[in-house]
């Protein structure tokens, strides 16, 4: 995707980086104090650049898991083990 002339090079790169970890609140809060834009106008430039970056470079986008299934299964196993303690 090619960089916004409005924004330097380095705050770019940190909105991509931020963007990539899908940290968009982040990302947003950083366009916003780059170019001065309002909320709306920030929110939805950051969701056009993850939607044109998930395009171009899909395997840079964080993979990391929140560890719900895990939880649900051993909170499933809960009555489980309680049923065997008594």
């Amino acid at each position: 995707m090619k960089r916004p002339e409005k924004i330097p090079a380095d705050i770019w790169q940190q909105i991509e980086s931020q963007i990539y970890q899908n940290q968009k609140i982040e990302a947003i809060k950083t366009y916003r104090n780059a170019t001065g834009e309002g909320l709306k106008e920030s929110k939805e430039a950051i969701e056009q650049f993850t939607v044109e970056l998930k395009k171009g470079n899909p395997l840079n986008f964080s993979t990391q898991k929140s560890g719900c299934g895990t939880t649900l299964f051993l909170l499933s196993l809960l009555p489980f083990l309680y049923y065997l303690w008594h």
